[in-house]
């Protein structure tokens, strides 16, 4: 998840989104997504605009590409809570594509 502090120019709405953003972090996070499922960047003074996303591109990239291990699960039987065929915490994403 990436944002800016200033998404967008109303210093109110942009402190309440932030919040939000931190809300789902926690939300994520004690749903069991760690450091190496879930990266969070709150840009101090970032708009939303093309120009901080692009700022912010190569490290989601480097972060969705990287060579880190996968984590494991409690039970080496259960799939990981986010896997392929699966949407946030392991609820089931029907698919038109039978794949």
């Amino acid at each position: 998840l990436g944002m800016g502090t200033r998404e967008v120019g109303h210093a109110e709405k942009d402190e309440r989104m932030v919040g939000d953003v931190r809300e789902l972090e926690a939300i994520l996070r004690e749903g069991g997504l760690d450091e190496q499922r879930l990266k969070v960047r709150i840009e101090e003074g970032a708009a939303h605009s093309e120009t901080a996303w692009a700022a912010r591109f190569p490290e989601a990239l480097e972060f969705l590409y990287s060579d880190r291990e996968a984590p494991q699960t409690a039970d080496p039987s259960l799939p990981h809570p986010i896997a392929p065929k699966t949407g946030v915490l392991g609820t089931r994403v029907a698919r038109d594509d039978n794949s």
